[in-house]
């Protein structure tokens, strides 16, 4: 017989506030492209950081000659620019936090990688319809995997993406049961929704 599954996102209740930690999961599939990717690029890169890149002078020529300086430099720049933006994917897939905090009066949304974070605060007056956006919702794509996602004025806020549904109504029953300024009520799709109350 299997065990419960245990979700990915932690949930922490304290007076003032309900905080959820959600680890972004892990793609292994972007992973190998990434890292490959990064391998390819730094092969190509090679010659340009050492500043001894050479091309035949002709086609099917077996006589190189360098490439032009101010060329090799912008090659070299493009190359390490892309690897470097690689790298920093894939160290956002192993080490890239959200944590959501709900307050009586206010959402904060916070974005951790390493080191460096965003964080942007809601007012509760303007947050609506807290709920579980499906596939359809966000633009239609079936690459973009479910999340959590509230209305703020004319914008919804994402978050938790590619959340299972079950551990994602466990967290709206959660917030909704912690403050009575949320409302948990059922949508006309299978998924439910919290209405902030006006």
């Amino acid at each position: 017989m299997q065990k419960p599954f245990v979700g990915r996102a932690k949930v922490e209740e304290h007076n003032e506030f309900i905080g959820v930690t959600i680890p972004r999961p892990k793609d292994w599939t972007l992973v190998f492209f990434g890292v490959i990717s990064v391998v390819l690029l730094g092969f190509l890169a090679i010659p340009y950081w050492q500043g001894t890149p050479r091309v035949p002078i002709s086609r099917g020529s077996e006589i190189y000659k360098p490439i032009d300086p101010n060329s090799s430099v912008l090659i070299a720049v493009f190359l390490s620019t892309w690897i470097l933006l690689i790298l920093f994917s894939l160290v956002a897939i192993f080490f890239k936090v959200e944590i959501i905090k709900f307050y009586k009066d206010k959402v904060f949304v916070e974005t951790r990688v390493l080191f460096f974070a965003t964080k942007r605060q809601y007012d509760r007056l303007h947050v609506l319809r807290l709920r579980i956006l499906q596939v359809a919702e966000s633009s239609g794509s079936i690459f973009i995997a479910p999340s959590l996602a509230f209305d703020y004025g004319a914008r919804t806020v994402r978050f938790g993406r590619g959340m299972d549904e079950a551990e994602a109504i466990q967290i709206l029953e959660r917030v909704g049961a912690k403050f009575p300024q949320y409302e948990a009520v059922l949508s006309t799709t299978k998924s439910p929704y919290l209405y902030a109350r006006q």
